[in-house]
């Protein structure tokens, strides 16, 4: 999948049994899920500093599977809050990368479940 950076990825993949690695995808998307809908309701909210709480930690989550894009889209988010003036065009922009980001991550990681339980079941058959 395209969201993962593959080499630093692949080496995350080549360390645990698929089970792990499934187990360990499960945990990612919760935790990416309900970072993106604490980002959206803080959004709505306005409150920047929930926002940029959840965006931090939304990037270290990211950094720890490789997913730079989401990483990098997630520390913009947090930047653009803590950095503005009450800036929503610059906030809103940022929200809507990292929340693109996310999406996209979500769909790879749902991909590459279903991938590693298929190769599982095939090693075992």
């Amino acid at each position: 999948p395209t969201a993962f950076d593959a080499e630093e990825f692949g080496v995350l993949l080549s360390s645990f049994p698929p089970s792990r690695i499934t187990a360990l995808l499960q945990e990612l998307e919760w935790s990416i899920a309900e970072s993106v809908e604490v980002i959206k309701v803080d959004l709505a909210r306005g409150c920047n500093g929930g926002v940029a709480k959840r965006a931090h930690r939304l990037a270290g989550t990211a950094a720890s599977f490789a997913l730079r894009n989401l990483q990098a889209a997630s520390a913009d988010l947090e930047t653009a809050v803590l950095s503005s003036s009450d800036d929503d065009v610059q906030i809103s922009q940022a929200a809507s990368q990292a929340l693109s980001e996310a999406k996209r991550a979500l769909a790879d990681i749902a991909v590459l479940s279903d991938e590693i339980r298929a190769n599982a079941s095939k090693a075992v058959d």
